[in-house]
């Protein structure tokens, strides 16, 4: 079966820009922008710019139900609605998203 091409350009496109955005390990991510997030079971994806980076990156890591979760999912939509007011911290360690913490940019 034949796919059409905008179906298989836009299949290239989305693994090209994956490529580019490589998943962090443990670490301490600080963004300045984040431009999406999203949860998929117990996994929690952002992306978005480092701090004094021009790169995107996209962090993800698993995330349990409660209040981290819940932190997290607020400070991630403080970001996106209001751009370059604030600055959010992600820690992963162990494999597991341990933290998030929003902070007022200077």
């Amino acid at each position: 079966m034949r796919r059409p091409t905008s179906i298989l350009s836009a299949s290239i496109i989305a693994a090209a820009c994956l490529s580019n955005t490589p998943a962090r390990a443990d670490g301490l991510t600080v963004f300045g922008a984040v431009s999406s997030y999203g949860v998929q079971g117990a996994l929690m994806t952002i992306a978005g710019v480092p701090v004094g980076a021009s790169a995107s990156t996209t962090v993800s890591a698993p995330v349990s139900a409660g209040p981290l979760f819940d932190t997290c999912e607020r400070e991630l939509l403080v970001m996106l609605n209001r751009p370059g007011r604030f600055t959010l911290s992600v820690l992963v360690e162990g494999g597991n998203l341990s933290s998030c913490s929003l902070a007022q940019s200077p």
